[in-house]
């Protein structure tokens, strides 16, 4: 009955770091500890109490003493009765938007991670984002309408997180929430291990801060560079730096409305290579893809799309865990104006000269008898009689009157 939006299927990966750390937990069933927290998830009882197309403004089964409320309401829905797929195996009660592509959540008191599952109301492909009032977010992710519920994980060092926002996009026809836990306290009191945050620099001309838009270019033409900031406060080794290309977006497929249409539908990911990695971009090159950072140093971006069409990367960057940091790339490949050659300017066209009656011969002209008429002759004797004969025609003329 309801559909939704995923894209790649990555292993747990953390992205971005400000005052929450992101952490993209895939498809896959929810953790029980993530970057140093231990999360306790909602009671589902309490909410599968509720009656299907329920609407409410507060989701039940908070650990003791929190509450979460939302914005606007949502409507109580069960997997797979009301709504048709999720991911991992989940059967149990979501929270649908009724076709509002943003929600967000408030939990009280403020708490150091928060953990929950989106997927989209339509079949296809769609990018939805997650952020905090921490002062994180996750960046576009695709989401796959088909069974592809995606787990969205914050981690703060401090108790700081109590709003959370969706947003995806108007095409997915709403969205559903669900899975939700809490971290109420930090691992022994740390802070998550550290890691290297990303931003981009050349923001506005491709894109913002958080990702790069490269917009229209022309097929097999160059756009770029678009330079990306990578940097730590903390020693770490990075480990690795790569482009990964995706393709998120399907057409015809955002209305299928049965199970059995639905499963056929996967992520892919292309071998195109549209987007080039330019170590030795910027005012600080990193140079190479295994380095010691302490600071920050620049790499660059370039967009040269092979084919026509919308074109989505990550930024990937490897630090001390097998997860990478991520930013989101993308452009559209367009085709290329057809110029016109300019047109050659034609020389002037020369006069003739009147033809005689052999070939060499000169040209002439008088005004003689007759009113002014014009008569040609070359050296010809013939012509000469001829011309000696015109004015005794004259003369004949004048007497047969």
């Amino acid at each position: 009955m309801r559909r939704l939006a995923l894209g790649l299927t990555f292993a747990l990966s953390a992205v971005g770091a400000s005052w929450a750390t992101y952490y993209d937990l895939g498809t896959s069933a929810p953790p029980t500890s993530v970057g140093g927290c231990t999360f306790i998830p909602f009671n589902l009882s309490a909410q599968a109490a509720i009656p299907d197309f329920t609407l409410v403004s507060t989701i039940p089964g908070a650990p003791a003493g929190y509450n979460l409320t939302t914005s606007p309401a949502v409507e109580k829905l069960t997997v797979p009765v009301f709504w048709a797929t999720w991911s991992h195996g989940y059967t149990g009660p979501v929270f649908s938007t009724r076709g509002a592509s943003s929600l967000t959540l408030n939990i009280a008191p403020a708490v150091y991670g928060f953990m929950l599952y989106v997927e989209p109301d339509a079949f296809g492909f769609y990018n939805c984002t997650v952020s905090t009032n921490a002062g994180d977010n996750s960046g576009p992710v695709p989401i796959n309408g088909n069974s592809g519920a995606r787990g969205f994980a914050f981690v703060s060092a401090s108790p700081n997180i109590n709003s959370i926002t969706i947003n995806c996009d108007p095409g997915a026809g709403g969205f559903a929430v669900g899975e939700f836990a809490i971290c109420t306290a930090s691992a022994g009191g740390s802070a998550p291990p550290p890691q290297p945050s990303l931003s981009h620099i050349t923001s506005p001309q491709f894109g913002d801060l958080r990702g790069i838009d490269f917009k229209q270019v022309p097929v097999l033409t160059t756009k770029g560079p678009a330079i990306v900031k990578i940097e730590s406060q903390s020693l770490i080794f990075i480990s690795g730096i790569q482009i990964r290309e995706f393709r998120s977006t399907l057409t015809g497929l955002s209305s299928l409305k049965s199970n059995a249409q639905a499963s056929s539908l996967t992520p892919t990911q292309t071998q195109e290579q549209n987007f080039i990695l330019d170590l030795n971009a910027g005012e600080r090159p990193c140079g190479t893809t295994q380095f010691n950072l302490a600071g920050y140093c620049t790499v660059g971006i370039i967009f040269q799309p092979k084919s026509v069409g919308k074109k989505e990367a990550y930024l990937e960057v490897y630090y001390n865990t097998p997860y990478p940091v991520r930013m989101y790339i993308t452009g559209e490949g367009v085709q290329q104006t057809q110029t016109q050659p300019p047109t050659q300017p034609q020389p002037p066209t020369q006069p003739q000269p009147p033809t005689g009656g052999s070939s060499g011969g000169s040209t002439a002209s008088s005004g003689g008898g007759g009113g002014g008429c014009s008569v040609s002759y070359g050296a010809s004797p013939l012509n000469a009689l001829a011309w000696l004969l015109v004015p005794a025609v004259g003369i004949l003329r004048r007497f047969r009157k």
